[in-house]
């Protein structure tokens, strides 16, 4: 962490560009360029959550990995799901059905870890994660950045860009 430097901040206009510049019409052109990651525009169908688990501390976690005993660890027992499809459809598999991806975006546990925090009724967590993840979502300009599993290679929404709109 000590080599890791700020260099400037970038503001939506300037992330637009890098990502626009970048961007991808489906997760088939992803595919085929060889990458590994990239970023595509969904049009999201749908969100759902699954709530595995309320409990914030991880009785299995005795200790940190420097030895120490864990300081208020999460399980993170939710599984957070987009139905979505791409750009253009034609040459990915979302050309016959849509994609349904779990999303790895480090805010969708830290809503959760928020929420839960609160509120331990799974109806309720489940219509606040949706609030933000679907309908609030889709009141931004959105993208997501797309990579694949280290070991499976099957493919995730590693990242949720959703910036102010128009």
């Amino acid at each position: 962490m000590s080599s890791v430097k700020v260099i400037g901040h970038a503001d939506d206009e300037q992330v637009k560009r890098v990502i626009k510049s970048n961007l991808s019409v489906n997760i088939g052109q992803i595919e085929a360029s060889g990458a590994t990651l990239g970023f595509i525009k969904p049009r999201i169908l749908d969100y759902e959550c699954e709530v595995i688990s309320t409990e914030v501390r991880d009785e299995q976690e005795s200790v940190t990995l420097d030895g120490s005993p864990p300081s208020d660890m999460i399980k993170l027992k939710q599984e957070s799901i987009y139905h979505f499809e791409c750009q253009m459809r034609q040459d990915c598999s979302c050309a016959n059905q849509s994609h349904k991806m779990g999303i790895h975006d480090w805010e969708a546990n830290e809503l959760y870890r928020n929420v839960i925090s609160r509120d331990k009724d799974p109806a309720v967590i489940k219509a606040k994660m949706r609030q933000k993840w679907l309908d609030w979502m889709k009141t931004r300009d959105l993208y997501f950045m797309m990579g694949t599993h280290h070991r499976w290679k099957n493919w995730l929404v590693v990242s949720v860009l959703y910036l102010k709109p128009h």
